[in-house]
């Protein structure tokens, strides 16, 4: 199974628009070079890009509960 990362999701939402890169950038009133790297993956964004890009695709981060360790054995050992 997959693991989408954030800057993942966030690229499949603006390219799902199928919009050329200027309109696109335009349209999320982002610069256009930023855009392309983005795009490209040749750059990240600004934190506040990227809240800025959550609140137009209605997009939100859920916190999952931390996974419990396994008590017992492993390989013949015992875990701890």
């Amino acid at each position: 199974m997959k693991t989408w990362r954030l800057g993942d999701i966030l690229r499949q939402k603006m390219m799902e628009e199928n919009l050329p890169m200027d309109v696109l950038a335009e349209k999320l009133g982002l610069a256009l070079c930023s855009t392309w790297r983005f795009l490209t993956g040749n750059g990240g964004l600004r934190f506040d890009t990227v809240e800025k890009l959550m609140e137009h695709y209605n997009l939100a981060v859920v916190e999952l509960p931390a996974r419990r360790k396994r008590k017992g054995k492993k390989h013949g050992k015992s875990v701890q």
